[in-house]
């Protein structure tokens, strides 16, 4: 019993220093990298870095790509997108990076893929690509999240990923009758 008390106490003081070791070095290093990262890409790629800070000990870096128009745009002169109330561009929701310290003291580092919403959608919510402790993550692992990233950027975009919603109408009857 004293032996599992012991380890647990060592697990809070290396949850806290973790936390420490995020806060004062980590958070920095990662959005210092993802924006030099930035800087050495093509400024027309449209990449973004943005920090979630909503709730301390619990943010997320992130390397996205804008929000844009998606070259997809609702006909105004169509009786049915009338009736539904659907206009404009419809919108391309761009992937995203992400390195997030979570509760128990690691970096996870995750991708989303972009959407067009109705039009292509994800198979797959996230990405888990790397998981590592705050004081482990070294650039080279920064630029190896990096470039598997685009690389899954370059799938999605070619057609190699997601599900296309088909063009036509949905029918009523189902596969039994």
């Amino acid at each position: 019993m004293k032996e599992q008390a012991f380890e647990l106490k060592h697990v809070y003081r290396m949850l806290e220093e973790a936390r420490i070791t995020w806060n004062t070095q980590t958070k920095q290093f990662v959005l210092n990298e993802l924006e030099q990262a930035i800087k050495e890409l093509d400024s027309d790629l449209d990449l973004v870095v943005d920090i979630n800070d909503a709730i301390r000990n619990h943010e997320t870096v992130t390397l996205a790509f804008r929000n844009l128009p998606s070259g997809l745009v609702y006909n105004d002169d169509n009786l049915l997108n009338q009736q539904e109330g659907k206009s404009g561009n419809l919108i391309k929701y761009g992937g995203t990076l992400n390195f997030s310290f979570v509760y128990l003291g690691d970096v996870i580092i995750w991708m989303t893929y972009p959407y067009i919403r109705e039009i292509l959608e994800n198979t797959e919510d996230f990405v888990d690509i790397t998981r590592t402790k705050p004081d482990k993550l070294t650039r080279e692992i920064i630029r190896d999240a990096i470039t598997r990233f685009l690389t899954e950027m370059i799938s999605w975009h070619t057609g190699k990923l997601g599900k296309q919603q088909r063009i036509g109408f949905a029918t009523g009857t189902s596969e039994t009758e």
